[in-house]
């Protein structure tokens, strides 16, 4: 049994050991390992919610130096890697990573995952790599340390059958990685020819995923209707029994309030709410109440929203590692606190949701950090707001772009200069904002929108007349007052008309 358990890399638990420690006859060795503790040639940690194995590295040497002699060694790794393939089932090559999963590293550690990918390629042992691979790439992915991720699938993909589905989920994981390290010009032709690959195939649901990533692509670029239409034919094709097609619905829903669809939104959450009643799925649940959470605050009911949005990151909090809810409930928040005229509790949440999107979502970074600005600009803090609205938008003009928070970085920017007291700057920096919002059909919340006008309006009065009949170059040359005036009624009408 200590032989056989040196083949570990990592920390491993109770359920590996006995499964990879079995002997020829498949007899785990249950009384074995608690021996094997006692005489202190394993470790047991039993620091957290269940017991975790290791062993020292000269003894790991050791055992593997006795399987080696006895001729044992590949077929132990060989149940090594098997074992982490069933293990994984459920964490596939991250084609579609907002499928929420509570699996990494429960049974053993990343270090296995690696170790075993190496002997099976080297192995010749390729139709186990992609089970291998896939939480590998899941967590390098997750963690945002792309090169790795691209250098797993790099390697794996030396082996792959030409045409196999293995062959097309390495081919949109690299795509997704290039998508999500900022290299995303050609990005959705690519999720597009792959949908229609994958349809050939007869994976419905893999086509489904990319078609979402076709959607994703033309959102984060300012193409909202076209991204409504993308995810709403993704949420039809995708199964309707499992999450996967319900997170394309949130996703749908969301854009459907950004371009101010509120009941077509709100539909979405009454389907989302009804699967999560089915499935007892707490991911469903705070998916639906994140999307009401914000279909309130577009017909004016903040108070609502904001106990929603509470709501929602309670839940997240209380489901583990749900990140993503938690993120997007606390963004939400800080949003509408700043709507609402609370800078202090809206800069609690925006550097809450900072602090934590650092090392695991940089959009949401970038977004946290626009906010941040926004919070330090109502306290006065002018110095500050300005770093860390420029820290934001560096983010997202760098890593992944996402129109809508660009051009509300935009707007906060003018405000900046408003507060500075450059006032030419300020008015051409919130035009130029309100004129890209426009551009890609975005519609504000009416209590944004009227404290965007409030402040345009201000800052339009202390214009000087040449200021004002300056031709434009982001209006074919119309004088600045005429852009300036489309930008207030624009806001006005939204101001004016929620729902």
């Amino acid at each position: 049994l200590f032989d056989r358990l040196s083949v570990f890399a990592g920390r491993f638990s109770r359920e590996a050991a006995l499964t990879v420690g079995a002997d020829r006859d498949g007899v785990p060795p249950s009384s074995e390992l608690a021996a094997l503790v006692d005489a202190s040639m394993i470790v047991a940690d039993v620091s957290g919610r269940a017991t975790k194995y290791r062993m020292l590295p000269t003894l790991r040497d050791f055992g593997v130096f006795n399987l080696r002699e006895g001729g044992d060694l590949e077929s132990v790794r060989l149940a090594h890697a098997e074992y982490l393939v069933a293990d994984a089932g459920d964490m596939v090559l991250p084609y579609a990573p907002n499928q929420p999963t509570n699996r990494v590293e429960r049974n053993v550690a990343l270090e296995d995952f690696r170790a075993a990918t190496d002997w099976a390629l080297q192995a010749g042992r390729t139709e186990l790599t992609p089970g291998l691979v896939g939480p590998l790439i899941n967590h390098h992915v997750r963690g945002r340390r792309l090169d790795e991720a691209a250098h797993w699938v790099d390697r794996v993909n030396q082996y792959a059958v030409e045409g196999s589905f293995e062959q097309w989920r390495l081919q949109i994981t690299a795509a997704t990685i290039d998508y999500l390290s900022g290299r995303s010009e050609a990005r959705e032709a690519e999720y597009r020819s792959l949908s229609a690959s994958a349809a050939e195939m007869g994976e419905v649901a893999a086509s489904a995923d990319a078609l979402q990533f076709a959607g994703h692509a033309r959102w984060r670029h300012g193409d909202l209707r076209g991204a409504r239409d993308d995810m709403a034919a993704a949420a039809e094709a995708a199964s309707a029994s499992d999450w996967s097609g319900h997170s394309k619905r949130e996703i749908l829903a969301e854009i459907e309030l950004q371009l101010g669809n509120i009941t077509a939104a709100e539909q979405q959450a009454d389907v989302l709410a009804t699967f999560a009643d089915r499935t007892h799925d707490p991911v469903a649940t705070a998916a639906a109440i994140h999307i009401r959470g914000w279909v309130a605050f577009y017909r004016g009911k903040p108070e609502e929203s904001i106990r929603l949005l509470e709501n929602c990151r309670e839940l997240a909090i209380a489901a583990g590692d749900n990140r993503q809810h938690l993120l997007r409930a606390r963004l939400g928040l800080a949003r509408v606190f700043t709507a609402l005229g609370l800078p202090d509790q809206a800069l609690a949440q925006a550097k809450v949701s900072s602090d934590a999107a650092l090392a695991v979502w940089h959009q949401a970074r970038g977004q946290s950090m626009i906010l941040v600005g926004r919070a330090q600009l109502d306290l006065g803090d002018l110095s500050q707001a300005t770093r860390s609205l420029m820290e934001g938008l560096e983010i997202l003009r760098d890593r992944h772009p996402s129109a809508d928070y660009m051009a509300r970085g935009l707007r906060f920017a003018g405000w900046i200069a408003l507060a500075d007291g450059r006032n030419d700057l300020a008015v051409r920096f919130q035009t130029a904002a309100e004129a890209e919002l426009q551009r890609i059909h975005y519609v504000d919340p009416p209590a944004e929108a009227t404290r965007a006008a409030n402040a345009l309006t201000e800052a339009r009065m202390l214009l000087h007349d040449a200021e004002r009949d300056a031709p434009t170059p982001a209006a074919e040359h119309a004088p600045f007052a005429t852009v300036l005036n489309e930008a207030l009624d624009y806001l006005h009408k939204v101001a004016e008309s929620p729902g």
